[in-house]
């Protein structure tokens, strides 16, 4: 027989585990800049070069514009198997001119972000609509006795 010292021991165990898987991680994704180095920056006179040296590579560059560049950092707390929670977003523009010196820095108004919503159409396909096995059985009997030789007539 198990004495009770053991029981609690045990349950006080299997309780410190159950709380544990409960803790929330918190994770930072992206590159967020410090306020010493986007001060750094001076629109008119630093180089797109020397922004990469102080900023590091941008996340993003725009897809219209190469002389638009995003740095985007997230910091997301994540609580066992729920939905991680977006605890704070950081984007920062930077923009360059036809000769590569910064022109305008800035950071994005966290509000003004929008959820896009996934369009929930399909792309077509071509070709037969088949499972797996389908398409296994339907394809004995299809193939000529001579498949593979080199024939000549």
């Amino acid at each position: 027989m198990v004495k009770a010292p053991v029981c609690r021991l045990i349950a006080a165990g299997l309780l410190s585990l159950g709380l544990g898987a409960c803790t929330s991680t918190v994770s930072i994704h992206g590159n967020p800049v410090p306020p010493e180095k986007l001060a750094m920056l001076q629109p008119g006179a630093t180089t797109k070069d020397q922004v990469v040296g102080i900023l590091g590579t941008p996340t993003s560059v725009s897809t219209f514009d190469a002389k638009t560049w995003y740095y985007i950092a997230r910091t997301m707390e994540k609580t066992s198997f729920f939905n991680p929670e977006l605890l704070d977003q950081q984007i920062v523009i930077v923009k360059f001119d036809d000769k590569n010196i910064l022109a305008d820095v800035h950071k994005a108004d966290p509000n003004a972000a929008q959820d896009v919503a996934m369009a929930e159409s399909v792309t077509p396909t071509p070709g037969k609509d088949q499972t797996v096995l389908q398409e296994i059985v339907g394809n004995i009997g299809r193939f000529t006795p001579n498949m593979g030789q080199n024939t000549v007539h």
